[in-house]
């Protein structure tokens, strides 16, 4: 569902649709997410990997669900989680 999302409704828009992160660079949910505040859809579409496999719904699952390569841990994360555990 989540690739046919991406495939039939954000890949359909024009290149110069503005899209906003919900996470910022050194987040964990953020991957590779550079300083920008906002990109587009067509920076996207040229640059991100993933999306170069979109064509093939097993591809871009494997390259989702690929682990030989995760987001580096940013500095303040043992902080943040030691805080925000439930108690």
């Amino acid at each position: 569902m989540f690739c046919e999302t991406i495939q039939t409704k954000l890949l359909s828009l024009p290149d110069h649709v503005q899209v906003y992160p919900t996470h910022v660079a050194g987040s964990l949910c953020g991957g590779n997410i550079g300083s920008r505040l906002s990109i587009t859809v067509g920076f996207e579409r040229r640059t991100n990997p993933i999306l170069a496999e979109v064509d093939s719904q097993d591809e871009f699952v494997g390259e989702c669900l690929r682990l030989n390569n995760p987001p580096a841990i940013p500095p303040y994360w043992r902080r943040m989680r030691t805080r925000c555990r439930v108690r």
